[in-house]
């Protein structure tokens, strides 16, 4: 999943998906569900102010406000600067409750749990120009959820 920031004749945004660009922190093998991150970069001749970004469950319309990487730290995307050309983007989801006994970190969420509400989802990005919104489908996480989600065989009912 690549989200980059360009300038073209129709939009000065351009969305596209591809799992290399995505990451899932979490996953079957560690039980839990952390956080998404989405890479992405700014690859018009100017910079661009984001507004802000969220994700949003196509299977019940839950919202989280995505966060972004600056100076390798998560903040909350308003408290970014322009973002210059070329400069590489990274937008994180986070998902579950804030872990009260580490400050900054949450709990995340079962791969079960995580993948009824989020198996579905929309990326929205909005710059100082327009709001971008990309489908993510089940197809998408796949890769990360192997046999849990997508197509996939299954037996007959006796």
């Amino acid at each position: 999943m690549l989200i980059m920031l360009a300038e073209s004749r129709h939009r000065r945004c351009k969305l596209s998906r591809h799992p290399a660009n995505a990451g899932l922190e979490g996953g079957l093998s560690l039980g839990r569900v952390f956080s998404l991150r989405i890479r992405g970069v700014n690859a018009s001749q100017k910079e661009v102010k984001l507004k802000g970004a969220d994700i949003v469950s196509a299977i019940n319309g839950t919202r989280l406000p995505l966060e972004i990487v600056a100076q390798s730290e998560i903040v909350p995307i308003d408290q970014v600067e322009l973002v210059p050309p070329g400069a590489l983007v990274e937008l994180i989801a986070k998902f579950g409750l804030p872990d009260p006994n580490a400050t900054g970190k949450i709990l995340g969420l079962e791969p079960k749990v995580f993948l009824e509400t989020w198996r579905q989802f929309f990326i929205n990005v909005e710059d100082d120009t327009r709001k971008y919104r990309l489908v993510y489908n089940e197809g998408s996480l796949a890769p990360f959820f192997p046999g849990m989600v997508g197509p996939h065989v299954t037996k007959k009912a006796n």
